[in-house]
């Protein structure tokens, strides 16, 4: 006989972000890891895709179409430029887990349109 246990989600249990996942890319000895990035602005990278015939490419699925990078291996990457997410990246070996998160621009104040327009 077959048991089903109906799960209920607690409202004490952590909710999570729908607009953060992780993404798992493994990728061989040697192999590329792939990922087209961005700093569109300050202390902010973002995927914006992947490259061919490499590991990333495999997990592309899985990326919004701009994902900000919000961990790399349970490490936050809050404040890091992308020379320093870029090095995290080179130092997690053959296995990386991203969080990331849909990237939006933010918008410009009413003020900085005004000072644009001169």
């Amino acid at each position: 006989e077959l048991e089903i246990e109906k799960y209920e989600k607690s409202k004490a249990t952590t909710e999570v972000d729908p607009k953060r996942r992780t993404v798992v890319i493994d990728r061989e000895e040697g192999e590329h890891l792939g990922l087209r990035i961005t700093s569109p602005e300050p202390n902010t990278v973002a995927i914006v895709g992947t490259q061919e015939g490499t590991a990333a490419e495999r997990s592309k699925d899985q990326f919004y179409k701009r994902s900000k990078i919000v961990s790399i291996n349970g490490e936050s990457t809050g404040g890091m430029d992308m020379d320093g997410i870029i090095a995290l990246m080179k130092n997690s070996g053959n296995h990386l887990e991203l969080e990331i998160e849909k990237y939006k621009k933010p918008k410009k104040a009413a003020s900085d349109a005004d000072a644009d327009a001169d």
